[in-house]
């Protein structure tokens, strides 16, 4: 990402009531020190490895690969409608895509999950016809299209659902695990 908005971003994202903002590089993820459920659920539920700091904007200088807001009430998508959007929806060189009723991730424009798909099928030379994924929300709509085999599970988004070719069952009913199970078997 650009580093030179970086700082404003995350000061805008940490103004909007109830939200809290980390950032990730390629080796670590950041948050503020002051956002404990955030640090708990990166830490204890996704198993990040995390550097806390007292103001995210120390960071700034590091290769930072996303910003992304996290709200606990589940209304990212609709916070960042109404904050983030209108400024930083165009011409700042990022893109603005919902990960989950709890995050919109903030990614370097054209860098998506389907180019980095893209860019794993060339380096080794594997065909979207041997390509198998699973989706659940926005940000995952760029990868399905590089794969023959797309699944967005049972309880994904229906955007997502109608982006991909197959459903698969929930994840709380082990969608995923279903699918590929049937496949190795």
């Amino acid at each position: 990402m650009d580093n030179s908005i970086i700082a404003e971003l995350i000061r805008d994202i940490e103004a909007i009531p109830g939200c809290d903002a980390m950032m990730t590089t390629p080796q670590t993820g950041y948050a503020n020190k002051k956002s404990k459920e955030l640090i708990d659920w990166l830490i204890n539920g996704y198993h990040y490895d995390m550097e806390l700091l007292d103001d995210l904007t120390e960071a700034v200088d590091k290769e930072i690969i996303k910003v992304s807001l996290y709200h606990k009430g589940e209304k990212a998508d609709e916070l960042s409608e109404k904050w983030l959007r209108p400024k930083w929806g165009s011409g700042h060189g990022i893109e603005l895509v919902c990960a989950g009723t709890q995050w919109m991730d903030c990614i370097p424009l054209g860098s998506n999950k389907g180019t980095a798909i893209e860019k794993i099928q060339t380096i080794m030379k594997i065909k979207p016809e041997e390509t198998m994924v699973f989706g659940d929300n926005i940000n995952d709509i760029h990868m399905l299209a590089r794969a023959e085999y797309s699944y967005a599970v049972a309880n994904a988004r229906q955007e997502v659902k109608d982006a991909a070719k197959y459903i698969a069952d929930t994840y709380e009913n082990d969608g995923v695990l279903k699918e590929l199970k049937m496949l190795l078997t």
